[in-house]
């Protein structure tokens, strides 16, 4: 093959591998998927890479009622109830489920009152919709949040789906006791849930 030959014939393949690269980048680029479905081919993926999982909750903050406060990582009681912060004037967040920030219903509690005093939720029904609420990780990273509703529910009627089940949103449920103290139960007769989306 003469010299002449074999420069357009390197030069054709460079041309091809440009082009299959400039293809590859945008699939990459665009999350494309080759194939056809409704004929049962088989797809050729291009995955984006998943965002970072959200860090371990620290500080919680709800700048319309003055609050700025420590969170704990709760559980579930022995016999399967959620747990509440030690610190009355800590919140908790239910380390079974979601971290704020993460896809699905994270949850917060706190105490509305001690046997001597008001505790950090004692103001939590005040919030109104459109109110923001910060969570801070452990590097200090601030996931924001923003009130959509707050319902009052009987204790034994709260939609527990609702608060603690999946959705598709990243969302940021707070809880606290409602209603009147039941001396016989030792507990409040309902539950104040703050629902907020992530902003």
């Amino acid at each position: 093959m003469k010299r002449l030959d074999l420069m357009l014939e390197d030069q054709h393949l460079m041309t091809l591998n440009s082009m299959f690269a400039l293809v590859l980048g945008t699939l990459l680029v665009f999350n494309i998927t080759v194939g056809n479905n409704r004929d049962g081919l088989s797809f050729l993926t291009f995955p984006v890479a998943a965002e970072a999982s959200a860090g371990t909750p620290e500080r919680l903050e709800i700048p319309s009622l003055k609050i700025n406060t420590n969170i704990e990582s709760v559980g579930l009681t022995a016999s399967g109830e959620l747990e509440v912060p030690k610190n009355s004037n800590d919140v908790g967040w239910y380390q079974l489920g979601p971290k704020p920030g993460e896809i699905g219903n994270a949850v917060i509690d706190g105490h509305l009152d001690t046997p001597d005093s008001a505790a950090i939720f004692w103001n939590l029904k005040k919030l109104k919709a459109g109110a923001e609420i910060d969570v801070f990780d452990q590097q200090g990273k601030k996931i924001a949040f923003q009130v959509s509703n707050m319902q009052s529910y009987d204790l034994d009627k709260a939609p527990m789906d609702q608060i603690f089940g999946a959705s598709d949103n990243a969302n940021l449920n707070l809880i606290t006791c409602d209603g009147t103290w039941n001396e016989a139960t030792h507990t409040y007769t309902k539950r104040l849930i703050v629902y907020a989306k992530e902003m």
